[in-house]
């Protein structure tokens, strides 16, 4: 297996060869011009791209890797693996400029996980987290812009600033805020996959080596990033609803003014490399795709957030009466902490100033609604652990005071609106 992995390693070290092996390019053709009796023959060099399957390439290898690591009990080729660096741009996969945006759903992003999960069962290194990690905290980063909220949406703003408004998804290079989130996505899902190794009762070990990442200082620190970044998501979702039909609230006119004048009256837009013809109105067929990128990753972080519930605080029992209650370890306290410390971040959250009320009230109600998910399970079973640490940040009086402003908008709208 060393030298499977020697190559992977040399293709993920950055250099011009990794860009190689991702997306074939055609050679320059020189094209003589036509002779000319008064000026000598120049030659002009045409570039083109060539559509190469990047998504059956990363399956196929990913899948190679998975069969060469797994196919036996031992650990010794997953740490041969990891120490011969080929983790990272196994990692790395999902953040490629030139991944398509429908990777965090397809069969080589689950590829990936699965390839990723195995090792980590098999090799019990943290390493794998960790890589995680660093590349989330890279995507948070370029991301920061949404941690400044205003009263109009990013998204509409850089794709009305784009070079080509009819086609989000065309280049990373015009979108960078949009294919990012796209990233973040896929990455959501590999610690999701991850975690969920954690939660089985038959593999303590596991859920040993995830407790001790996440209640590490770099796990923690991204909990609370991943709280701001949940919090600015959902003030994002909430300016891309209502600034399309049927609301079409004020936001971002300007920059909608200027989609309708780039993509004129009868626009093609070009959605997932399909063309659409559409009687909508044009500005809601261009939002429309950056509503559901940023929907998905919404109910990822989401997800992920219940997983990380689960994980910090094990297993619900139904059984009553019964001793020798297990004692949470001080990072499954700590991890709790954070997440209960991004509940409150959440209900104390204000929109900005001079916004429409409509969009604060709808990002204020999900954070109330995400609380009874949080503090409770599915079977709607407490989460003691969760209500224990929610009390001591004092959530209640967030909860309460987020209720109250609530009522009091949604008061001060019906009375505006019979006016």
């Amino acid at each position: 297996s060393s030298g499977i992995n020697a190559e992977y390693g040399e293709k993920g070290d950055g250099s011009d060869e990794d860009d190689e092996v991702m997306l074939r390019r055609t050679r320059a053709e020189e094209t003589p011009l036509p002779p000319s009796s008064t000026d000598s023959a120049e030659a002009s060099i045409s570039y083109s791209k060539e559509a190469v399957p990047l998504m059956e390439y990363v399956y196929n290898v990913v899948r190679f890797i998975d069969a060469i690591l797994s196919n036996n009990a031992t650990d010794d080729h997953c740490k041969e693996f990891i120490s011969q660096g080929g983790l990272e741009p196994l990692v790395r996969l999902p953040s490629l400029p030139n991944i398509t945006v429908q990777f965090a759903s397809s069969r080589a992003c689950m590829d990936v996980a699965i390839t990723l999960k195995d090792i980590l069962t098999l090799s019990q290194d943290g390493k794998v987290i960790e890589q995680c990690f660093e590349q989330i905290n890279k995507l948070i980063w370029e991301l920061h812009p949404f941690f400044l909220p205003t009263g109009e949406s990013y998204l509409v703003n850089e794709l009305a600033t784009s070079a080509t408004p009819s086609q989000p998804y065309a280049d990373a290079n015009d979108t960078p805020l949009l294919h990012t989130i796209m990233a973040l996505e896929s990455y959501i899902t590999l610690l999701m996959s991850l975690c969920k190794v954690g939660q089985r009762n038959f593999q303590a070990d596991m859920r040993s080596v995830c407790i001790a990442k996440w209640g590490s200082d770099k796990g923690l620190d991204l909990i609370d990033k991943l709280s701001q970044l949940f919090t600015a998501i959902v003030w994002e979702n909430s300016l891309l609803v209502l600034v399309a039909p049927p609301f079409n609230l004020t936001q971002n006119r300007v920059d909608l003014d200027r989609l309708m004048d780039a993509i004129g009256p009868n626009p093609v837009i070009k959605f997932k490399g399909k063309e659409k013809r559409d009687k909508s109105p044009p500005h809601l067929l261009l939002i429309k795709p950056l509503r559901q990128a940023v929907d998905r990753l919404h109910k990822h972080l989401l997800a992920f957030l219940f997983i990380l519930c689960k994980l910090s605080c094990g297993q619900m029992r139904v059984r009553r009466n019964v001793g020798n209650k297990p004692v949470p370890t001080q990072h499954q306290m700590d991890i709790a902490k954070h997440i209960t410390y991004f509940l409150k971040h959440g209900l104390s959250w204000r929109p900005p100033v001079n916004t429409h009320p409509r969009v604060g009230l709808a990002a204020v109600m999900g954070h109330i609604g995400l609380a009874g998910k949080i503090l409770h399970s599915e079977s709607r079973q407490p989460y003691h652990l969760m209500l224990h640490e929610f009390d001591k940040v004092e959530g209640l009086e967030s909860m309460v005071a987020a209720y109250d402003w609530a009522l009091k908008v949604s008061k001060q709208e019906r009375v505006r609106c019979r006016t």
